[in-house]
């Protein structure tokens, strides 16, 4: 498992990039996301607050993506941080 901090700000924001670019991007991601400054509103690449799912701040969110698929990220106002930790 390897672990960062974006930061997410009010446009969308990669979470975890889709690219099939090495051997390590064609299997399964398993994908732990906490946002720690303030809720975050995840989705595709035009994810908005008005769209997206919501992650309240400090609530830790697990997904699974498939090999290809993008995760992306917003907030309401302003920049703020998210933990990710997901399969290396």
């Amino acid at each position: 498992m390897k672990s960062r901090q974006i930061t997410v700000g009010t446009t969308a924001t990669v979470i975890l990039d889709g690219a099939m670019n090495s051997a390590d991007d064609y299997i399964t991601k398993n994908v732990y996301i906490k946002p720690t400054g303030a809720d975050i509103y995840l989705g595709d690449h035009t994810v908005t607050t008005g769209t997206g799912y919501v992650l309240a701040k400090d609530t830790t969110f697990y997904i699974l993506l498939n090999p290809g698929q993008s995760l992306y990220a917003v907030v309401g106002t302003g920049s703020h941080a998210v933990s990710v930790l997901e399969d290396s």
